[in-house]
């Protein structure tokens, strides 16, 4: 926060941001969601890189309000900020199949191969595994994977 001539703080953007935000949970709180659409859409504005509850709060009121296309948007510009976000993902799978069914909901998930197929040996010992932010452990666990008898992991 800095000052002017005035004496009168200004405030940073991130912390107008944070007080739009806390106004729109006001508003939500009351059921005047028309009220906190744009003070949530304004925090966004401010600061994009530290709002994901207000791209949580925003696409829930367009679901409230069957705004599919709107809850699409704010779903994938939210997942642009935020790829980690299990909310965001559901919220744009919920709004596509609402949009137009369940394989436009499949089709912005699909997985393509990176590379051919690979060639298993019959009776080959497979691992499939999901890993997430584990970098530092990956070693270890491949190595004592292949120390068991794990052929490929997946």
């Amino acid at each position: 926060m800095t000052t002017t001539n005035s004496a009168r703080p200004v405030l940073d953007s991130n912390a107008q941001a944070r007080g739009a935000f806390g106004m729109a949970l006001g508003w939500i709180r009351r059921g005047a969601f028309d009220r906190a659409v744009p003070l949530l859409e304004q925090a966004i504005h401010l600061d994009p890189d530290d709002m994901h509850g207000a791209f949580v709060e925003l696409m829930r009121i367009h679901q409230r309000n069957g705004n599919w296309s709107e809850m699409a948007e704010v779903s994938s510009d939210g997942i642009l900020r935020f790829p980690e976000s299990k909310y965001l993902h559901k919220s744009l799978n919920v709004a596509l199949v609402e949009l137009g069914g369940f394989e436009a909901a499949l089709e912005r998930y699909r997985l393509e191969p990176l590379g051919p197929e690979p060639q298993l040996a019959a009776g080959a010992i497979i691992a499939c595994s999901i890993v997430r932010n584990e970098s530092a452990r990956l070693p270890w666990f491949l190595r004592e994977g292949r120390r068991l008898g794990v052929d490929a992991f997946f």
